[in-house]
């Protein structure tokens, strides 16, 4: 086998070794979570382009203009939400849309624009013993629920990112 290929082969026995290691016990780290935090963020985005077919470098980019963040603390409602999504999110009002004006100032002289779109993201935190940890959609909202009925999370992570919901279990 070529040494590239070797290379490859050992760094994926590694991670999934790594991986399949969970537990007390194991070599992935755990800890206790007694909070889960989404960072709701919405931002009108305009892009503006010189051609669409040209492919060439430089030929488009994305402007932002306003925006907007809610902070979710455990899937509640925030006071100041006004929608809610289908994975557990709350929402602000929407920010004020860009008017033909402040789309027409940031446009350069060759340049066409397309309408304004609403951008949504949200980031995934935990709040752990160890510190503040990242973490995806859907272990925010099993940690949510376990914060909500009393619970604490013991979580397992690797660097600053969880892994997954090892256990739930009563708060000390």
């Amino acid at each position: 086998m070529k040494p590239r290929i070797l290379n490859g082969l050992a760094i994926s026995i590694t991670v999934l070794t790594l991986t399949s290691c969970t537990g007390e016990n194991g070599i992935i780290p755990q800890t206790h979570c007694n909070a889960a935090i989404a960072t709701a963020t919405q931002t009108w985005e305009v892009d503006y382009y010189i051609s669409k077919t040209s492919g060439g470098l430089n030929s488009s980019r994305t402007q932002s203009f306003q925006s907007n963040t809610l902070t979710n603390l455990n899937g509640e409602k925030p006071a100041t939400a006004v929608s809610g999504d289908d994975n557990g999110i709350w929402w602000a009002a929407l920010p004020p849309r860009p008017t033909a004006d402040e789309v027409d100032q940031h446009r350069d002289i060759q340049e066409q624009n397309d309408p304004p779109l609403l951008q949504r993201s949200v980031d995934h935190q935990l709040r752990c013993e160890t510190g503040t940890l990242l973490t995806d959609a859907l272990t925010y909202r099993e940690v949510s629920r376990a914060v909500r009925v009393g619970q604490a999370a013991r979580v397992s992570y690797l660097g600053n990112r969880a892994l997954k919901v090892e256990a739930k279990e009563v708060k000390p």
